[in-house]
């Protein structure tokens, strides 16, 4: 039950999916329970990985799977999957950008990282990110189906893994 505890602390950290009320209540929510939900992370990216290969399959074969489906699905996909997840990872690419590229002693690059606001760098940033990002699934999804889709779940739950063995790492 613990486990299932630690997942759920995860789900309600990385995403928007509601753990309210009485299933909150029973999470609970400390800092060393936080800690130990990382093992979950991967998990957390499969859910994830669900409704973006869910929404890119039903828009690519809803559209056809020709033309300009590739970017509608592409599009589509990345839209779903800033709305599950809050745009957590976004926020903190732009936050990174606008301190590395706004200050250049250390302190103040903090300092602008823990603004609230978006500047110029953290725009530019958020940008071309998703703009790269539906590129290259759309390019992915001229390939065939599956080639989006297994980027899609692998991105996701790699991209959630990765953290953890860099932290086991060091």
């Amino acid at each position: 039950m613990q486990a299932l505890r630690h997942y759920l602390l995860a789900v309600q950290f990385f995403t928007r999916i509601p753990v309210t009320g009485r299933l909150a209540t029973w999470v609970g929510y400390s800092p060393a329970m936080l800690r130990a939900s990382s093992a979950h992370f991967p998990g957390v990216g499969w859910l994830v990985a669900a409704m973006a290969v869910g929404s890119y399959a039903a828009l690519w074969l809803g559209l056809g799977g020709a033309g300009f489906a590739p970017l509608a699905a592409a599009v589509g996909c990345t839209i779903a999957t800033v709305l599950v997840t809050g745009g957590f990872h976004e926020d903190g690419l732009a936050d990174v950008a606008d301190g590395l590229g706004g200050a250049y002693q250390p302190e103040r690059a903090l300092e602008i990282m823990k603004d609230s606001r978006i500047g110029a760098f953290g725009a530019m940033a958020l940008v071309l990110a998703l703009l790269a990002k539906v590129a290259l699934l759309a390019q992915l999804g001229h390939l065939g189906l599956s080639s989006a889709l297994a980027a899609l779940a692998g991105g996701h739950v790699l991209s959630r893994l990765w953290p953890l063995v860099i932290v086991r790492a060091l």
